[in-house]
């Protein structure tokens, strides 16, 4: 039954009867199975055994949680009703929780802090907002964020004392401070939300044309051309584009992440 399942580790130590059924209730309670703890797990749903295999492992009061990929298997309307339970418990039991996830989307909403790791080395560790921010090389820029990070191949050069980055279609001031990277090839980052359409006369607008528009409720997400490269924007829903469109973009100030050097 899922009482004696949610019981075992409990009984393996030999922890009284009593005490057994008062922590197996008190657990059954926190996760809203109470009414399940006569049931064979074969009668459960999807996210009632997942709550279950919770349960046996908070039973033991461990001052570590380790969950691998815990919500994989459930279906996505579950797996997002699961993550906002499983914050909910976080913050009642105050234990450490490591919580690995190849769903980047899991663990922005998830976690305090993310640790991010490609083929085995961490790539940056810090919060959800600072890892999205300031990205620390072009995996973590591409990797977190959806849809992803623009990236463009350029290069650094220094021109009468000034330096300034280029790429195939655009070109921009830099700061003096990035100095030692003149001269050098860098990948040029912009989040697609930070690509806006320019209204009016602007002198350092970029020309585009719209190839793809994908409506996604509240925003539309729109493949744009220009020049030899592709440029992914999102803009609100209520903006009237069409396919074949031309018209006007810029890159937000201080929006703009140089990898390979520093970011700005």
């Amino acid at each position: 039954s899922v009482h004696d399942n949610i019981a075992f580790p409990l009984k393996i130590r030999k922890v009284p009867k009593g005490e057994i059924r008062e922590r197996v209730r008190n657990i059954a309670e926190l996760l809203k199975i109470g009414e399940l703890l006569s049931r064979r797990p074969g009668e459960l749903s999807g996210g009632q055994r997942q709550r279950v295999a919770l349960g046996r492992a908070m039973v033991r009061e461990p001052n570590v949680f380790l969950m691998d990929e815990p919500l994989s298997n459930l279906d996505a309307k579950l797996r997002m009703h699961m993550r906002g339970e499983l914050k909910k418990l976080h913050r009642k039991l105050g234990v450490t929780t490591i919580y690995v996830t190849h769903d980047q989307a899991e663990a922005m909403s998830i976690s305090k802090r993310i640790a991010i790791i490609h083929q085995g080395v961490l790539q940056q560790v810090g919060s959800p907002k600072e890892v999205y921010d300031h990205p620390a090389n072009a995996f973590v820029g591409g990797f977190i964020g959806s849809p992803s990070m623009n990236m463009w191949g350029g290069e650094i050069v220094e021109e009468d004392g000034k330096l300034k980055i280029e790429t195939s279609f655009f070109r921009c001031p830099l700061p003096p401070d990035l100095k030692e990277n003149a001269n050098s090839r860098v990948t040029l980052g912009v989040r697609p939300e930070d690509v806006t359409i320019v209204e009016g006369k602007e002198p350092d607008a970029i020309k585009a044309k719209v190839d793809i528009i994908e409506p996604m409720g509240r925003e539309l997400f729109v493949t744009l051309t220009v020049e030899d490269a592709t440029v992914e924007m999102v803009t609100p829903s209520d903006r009237h584009l069409s396919i074949g469109d031309k018209l006007k973009i810029r890159f937000k100030k201080g929006k703009l992440h140089i990898f390979e050097g520093k970011s700005l």
